[in-house]
């Protein structure tokens, strides 16, 4: 497949376009028309932009300048194409057109009824908030250790804003070299960290070979082999829907809690697991159905 080229439309994509835009699920307005596309072609050609596949068109962007404030529209990707990271260089590409122009302030003209969307986000809601109602009836509000619940809430945002970072660079390198960097680079805090820790607690504790084996295993595999198929698909899939499949780690927890030490999986951990798997089932549907129903192609 040819590299996804990003250019000013030409007369003969204007049939292409429309068409796209009928399968991107774009909503018609009465300016939807040759005649117009070629008037707008005339007047702004560097700011209406097109995504190419060699001769196959797969995305636009119309922007507008009117010398005092910069716009965009008619943002659209080919369904086949999506989750490529074209939307954002489409976006990109715009951006820098009107920044050279002079434009200080940029807006976008956004459709409300894009039910996909919504369908995704309440999906993603009502699997957090399963999530939620499972730990505090599992004993989520009872006695605890402040300090230690402020960590782990610190850790939670930490490392979701990580996984948004590690997504956006793995669009540009293997996922195995953005985690690979991550360590290096975190080697003059976490070698010093670790050593103190250690010659702090480890009077405290009489670690056995198998407590260390599972150290290394959980390093190895959890904190760096996993991510690299981890940063991968949220480079392909999207932060947003890529990790909602994170809310089924909580629950996979549990159950391999209770295969390989016994513990107890009552009625309401079964329904709770039920209830995020179908969220995060409908919550990925939500990305695919668009793409599954248009299966035809567009000819640039």
């Amino acid at each position: 497949m040819a590299v996804i080229a990003i250019r000013p439309a030409r007369v003969r994509d204007l049939n292409a376009i429309l068409e796209l835009w009928r399968q991107a699920g774009i909503r018609s307005s009465a300016k939807d028309e040759l005649r117009s596309l070629r008037t707008r072609l005339r007047r702004d050609r560097e700011l209406f932009l097109v995504a190419s596949d060699g001769s196959r068109l797969v995305g636009t962007l119309i922007a507008g300048w009117d010398g005092w404030r910069g716009s965009m529209a008619r943002l659209a990707v080919d369904p086949l194409y999506r989750r490529r990271r074209i939307a954002q260089r489409l976006v990109d590409a715009a951006e820098a057109r009107l920044r050279k122009l002079g434009a200080r302030r940029i807006g976008a003209l956004v459709f409300t009824d894009n039910t996909l969307g919504e369908q995704f986000w309440v999906a993603a809601g009502l699997g957090t908030a399963a999530l939620i109602v499972f730990a505090l009836t599992r004993g989520g509000t009872g006695q605890g250790d402040l300090p230690a619940d402020l960590l782990v809430v610190g850790a939670v945002i930490a490392s979701s804003w990580c996984y948004v970072e590690g997504a956006s660079v793995a669009a540009a390198m293997p996922g195995w070299q953005v985690i690979s960097w991550v360590v290096v680079l975190a080697l003059p805090i976490t070698l010093p960290a670790s050593a103190w820790i250690w010659l702090a607690t480890h009077d405290d504790h009489a670690p056995t070979p198998a407590a260390w084996w599972s150290l290394v295993l959980l390093g190895l595999s959890s904190m760096y082999l996993g991510f690299f198929a981890w940063y991968r698909g949220l480079a392909l899939a999207g932060v947003a829907h890529g990790g909602q499949v994170q809310q089924l780690q909580a629950l996979l927890t549990l159950a391999w809690s209770a295969l390989l030490l016994g513990e107890r999986v009552t009625a309401p951990t079964v329904l709770a697991a039920l209830i995020v798997i179908g969220c995060v089932v409908w919550a990925q549907r939500s990305r695919t159905t668009r793409a599954s129903s248009q299966t035809g192609s567009v000819e640039g």
